[in-house]
């Protein structure tokens, strides 16, 4: 069974195949993560969210970060 969310991510992917299923999930991901660590929830700026997604992806990949962001276009 699939969530709402792969499926419009799914519709996502068919409409704009630049980029695969695997990065709607990580910005998703990465989001929730970055809220997590505020002490109140409040919006994000986008430098906070270009950082928390950066924390994330290396404590998720580590040091070979960079590349798994690259496979996902």
């Amino acid at each position: 069974m699939t969530t709402g969310f792969e499926e419009k991510v799914r519709e996502l992917v068919k409409y704009e195949p630049a980029y695969r299923a695997d990065a709607y999930s990580f910005v998703a991901e990465a989001v929730t993560f970055t809220v997590s660590k505020l002490p109140a929830h409040r919006h994000v700026s986008a430098l906070e969210l270009l950082n928390g997604a950066s924390e994330f992806a290396f404590r998720q990949y580590g040091a070979v970060a960079r590349q798994v962001l690259n496979s996902f276009g």
